[in-house]
This record gives C-alpha cells, sequence and structure tokens, in this order.
C-alpha cells in the first residue's frame, strides 16, 4: 500500500511539474506550450509501452497503480529483459518531459529550480519507495 501511495504522490509530482513547464512555456509561445502537452503525453504512454507493458507487476503489484492499469489496455508484450529500443523509447521520453521546457526555464534560476525540484522529489520517491519491494527482476533499478 505505502508503494502505491509514493506511486501516485510521484506521479502527481511529475504532472505538476510538466503543467508548470507548459505555463511557463505560454507565458512566450502558447502554440509550444500545447505541442509540450502532447508530447508529454505520448511520452508517458511511451515508457508505459516500453517498459510497464513488460513488467510482470504489471496493474496486480504495481507502484505505479495508473501506467499498470494503462498497461494492460495496450499490446501485451512478452515479459524479459529490455531491449535498446525500450531504453530509447524511455531516454527519447525523460528528454522530451524534462529537457525540452529548459529552453524556457534557463534564464528564471526560481522557476527551473521549482521545475526540477519537483522532479527530483518525485525521482527520488520513485527510487526509494516505489522501486523497494517491486518484483520486476527485469528492471534496471530491481534491487
Amino acid at each position: 500500500m505505502i508503494r502505491k501511495f509514493h506511486g501516485f504522490i510521484s506521479l502527481i509530482l511529475i504532472v505538476i511539474a510538466v503543467i508548470f513547464g507548459a505555463v511557463i512555456i505560454s507565458r512566450v509561445s502558447p502554440l509550444w506550450a500545447v505541442v509540450y502537452l502532447i508530447l508529454s503525453m505520448i511520452s508517458a504512454l511511451l515508457i508505459v509501452y516500453s517498459f510497464c507493458s513488460k513488467c510482470p507487476c504489471n496493474a496486480v503489484s504495481c507502484g505505479h497503480f495508473f501506467p499498470g492499469k494503462i498497461a494492460q489496455v495496450l499490446p501485451k508484450r512478452e515479459e524479459g529483459l529490455y531491449g535498446a529500443l525500450d531504453y530509447v523509447g524511455v531516454l527519447a521520453s525523460f528528454i522530451i518531459l524534462f529537457l525540452f521546457p529548459q529552453y524556457w526555464l534557463r534564464n528564471e534560476i526560481i522557476l527551473i529550480t521549482i521545475f526540477w525540484g519537483l522532479v527530483l522529489i518525485a525521482l527520488l520517491d520513485i527510487a526509494f519507495f516505489v522501486c523497494k519491494g517491486c518484483e520486476n527482476k527485469y528492471c534496471p533499478l530491481h534491487r
């Protein structure tokens, strides 16, 4: 239960960071803000497809309850080691989610600190609470 709580909190923090980034982008370019939000949604699905759909935990014991549920409706992939394309999918998604807004945040230290603070807290929450007890022996973060 504690893993699911932290899974929920970490996802909320990432969503807040993405919305925060979109709001900052929209001050300069509403169009790029919309592009960022659309790319972020696609990136989230790509992460779920690349990693979650191969995970043996899926929604049964998934600490990130919502991605686990989404993985259940995506095409089922064979459980096993993650391949290069899986890692490329996750890396490309992280680049879009976290690096895309940097152009608009780069000159405002307070805004970039807030954005990265949210992301860092979410990632630490995932590493120390959500991953702890995860049964996915194929995951590179598995202990």
